[in-house]
């Protein structure tokens, strides 16, 4: 049984599906944006010019953000895992500073 479980992490991994595989980081955040008509915040991180969203309607929205702007201000690095689009960028699906649980 544990023959396939790694078997399946490891296709997971191969195709790029894995949450670590696709994760983003560590980086600094370089520039945030407020939320504003559009329905999203906005966030880019040193060393790419790619855009991230934050919806509002997301049920993390706050937690997300609050996350962000203590990183921006204090500099300290985070590791993220883009998803989905909102508002035409790539959002999170999640965020942490340090190791993951």
């Amino acid at each position: 049984m544990k023959k396939v479980y790694a078997a399946i992490a490891a296709a997971l991994t191969t195709l790029g599906i894995s949450n670590m595989a696709l994760a983003v980081g560590p980086v600094t955040v370089s520039a945030f944006q407020a939320a504003n008509s559009s329905g999203c915040a906005y966030f880019q991180v040193t060393g790419s010019n790619q855009w991230y969203a934050i919806p509002l309607s997301g049920a993390y929205f706050s937690s997300q953000f609050g996350f962000i702007m203590g990183a921006f201000y204090s500099g300290t690095p985070i590791t993220f895992n883009p998803a989905g689009p909102a508002c035409g960028y790539p959002t999170i699906q999640y965020m942490y500073v340090g190791t993951p649980m």
